[in-house]
């Protein structure tokens, strides 16, 4: 979902709004601002556009390290800060995240699969 750009919902009127960060892109910027002349935000900006197609950031990187597992998906994909799945943030509607891994059979099946 990351692909270059800031997980986004659908706002008022069909407008999109900026729900969550890449977490590990924000903690990157971080340690960039303290090398460099940008500020944090600049350098966030300037790595989310660096870090697109094979090079972005999965679902998991985009939660953050204190992620919790998502209860539909079964990842760790519960947005440490956003408090909503980094791959689909309607998820939660059915269950509440947990920071426990949870069981094969407890996860709900993949479509996909």
């Amino acid at each position: 979902m990351h692909g270059g750009a800031p997980l986004r919902l659908p706002g008022r009127r069909g407008r999109r709004t900026d729900v969550a960060s890449c977490e590990r892109c924000w903690g990157d910027a971080f340690l960039r601002s303290l090398e460099g002349p940008d500020d944090q935000a600049t350098a966030y900006r300037k790595l989310i556009a660096e870090r697109t197609g094979d090079r972005a950031c999965t679902p998991e990187q985009q939660a953050g390290e204190d992620a919790l597992w998502c209860p539909e998906c079964g990842r760790r994909t519960w947005h440490q800060a956003a408090k909503l799945c980094t791959l689909d943030p309607r998820h939660g509607q059915h269950g509440s995240p947990s920071s426990e891994e949870p069981t094969p059979s407890s996860r709900r099946p993949d479509p996909k699969e």
